[in-house]
């Protein structure tokens, strides 16, 4: 069986799993790009991701856009170092199919995920109603487990 991870890129994003009757979750900020890929590595060799495809807008600052750019590549190159094979998906596609079309609100997609999943093993914090920086990269995982049918 495969495992599914789904990943919020944002720099306020997570990746996200379930596994074993529980849900995980590691929030990227204060994340060290080693950790990352520690964690990422460790999930073992069947594994596949859901990476939300998103992208700077022209009404971002070039510093900003320059920043969420790397951060992406970051992302990108932490899932082909632990050998984990992703596709993109856009977030009205998972948000859709996960009843939750935000429009850009937050608190959507964690009302969503609270629904679903009201504790989650949040990376050094042990089990925790999930956060704003969690949620998407749960429900992120969790349209990917349903489309692949794991």
């Amino acid at each position: 069986m495969t495992l599914i991870i789904g990943v919020d890129p944002g720099s306020s994003g997570a990746v996200a799993w379930y596994h074993k009757g529980e849900h995980h979750a590691v929030p990227f900020k204060g994340l060290e790009d080693t950790e990352l890929l520690e964690i990422l590595e460790g999930l073992g060799s069947h594994v596949f991701a859901y990476l939300e495809d998103v992208h700077s807008f022209p009404s971002d600052g070039n510093a900003s856009a320059f920043k969420f750019g790397v951060h992406l590549g970051k992302l990108k190159m932490a899932l082909t170092s632990a050998g984990i094979s992703y596709e993109t998906v856009a977030p009205s596609k998972w948000q859709r199919k996960m009843g939750c079309l935000s429009g850009g609100d937050k608190k959507v997609t964690r009302e969503k995920a609270i629904e679903l999943f009201p504790l989650v093993n949040i990376h050094g914090r042990g089990a925790k109603p999930p956060t704003h920086a969690v949620a998407d990269a749960l429900l992120i995982a969790e349209y990917g487990r349903l489309t692949r049918g794991e």
